[in-house]
């Protein structure tokens, strides 16, 4: 017996809120000249990913486990999303 499928509105609730998580953190670490800047990047893709995943998930889009940024806007695009992001400067994230 399989799990039931999660509640895609609570998914993207939850990625949403996560995603708001990681701007904090770049936001906070941007300004400490300790904090090096994989670890500020690092976080803000992942903020990115997440906003993603939690507006995909939010218009009843399922995909599995994709960290590439750029296939992610794919994606949201192939699902009428406009995504009003600089897709060239976000995809470099991905690295």
């Amino acid at each position: 017996m399989s799990s039931p499928e999660p509640d895609l509105s609570e998914t993207s609730r939850i990625l949403l809120k996560k995603a708001e998580e990681d701007a904090t953190a770049v936001r906070e670490f941007a300004g400490n000249s300790e904090i090096g800047d994989s670890i500020i990047g690092f976080h803000a893709q992942q903020a990115v990913e997440k906003w993603l995943k939690a507006v995909t998930a939010a218009s009843g889009v399922r995909h599995s486990a994709i960290h590439d940024i750029d296939r992610l806007i794919e994606i949201a695009e192939a699902a009428g999303i406009k995504v009003p992001l600089d897709r060239d400067r976000l995809a470099v994230l991905t690295q």
